[in-house]
């Protein structure tokens, strides 16, 4: 699978952006990542490679905010909680 954002999703992104002081594209993280799971239903690594690059941050710094969140999943959830 190739995980990528539609022209919209990028529009949405960059709306996001520029929300925040210039030059902070990582404080954007956090809602990037909701954007990503809502369309890609989890958080996998290739998708956490797509916002780290999609916001020119690190990697790790995406992967350190997906693990350290409950509220984003690396991986399917089940159909039951």
């Amino acid at each position: 699978m190739t995980a990528e954002f539609s022209s919209e999703e990028r529009a949405r992104i960059d709306a996001l952006v520029q929300r925040y002081p210039e030059g902070r594209k990582g404080a954007a993280l956090l809602p990037v990542l909701h954007l990503a799971q809502e369309k890609f239903g989890h958080l996998a690594p290739e998708v956490q490679l797509l916002v780290a690059e999609t916001l020119g941050v690190p990697p790790t710094q995406v992967h350190e905010v997906v693990t350290f969140y409950e509220m984003y999943h690396e991986h399917p959830e089940g159909q039951f909680h």
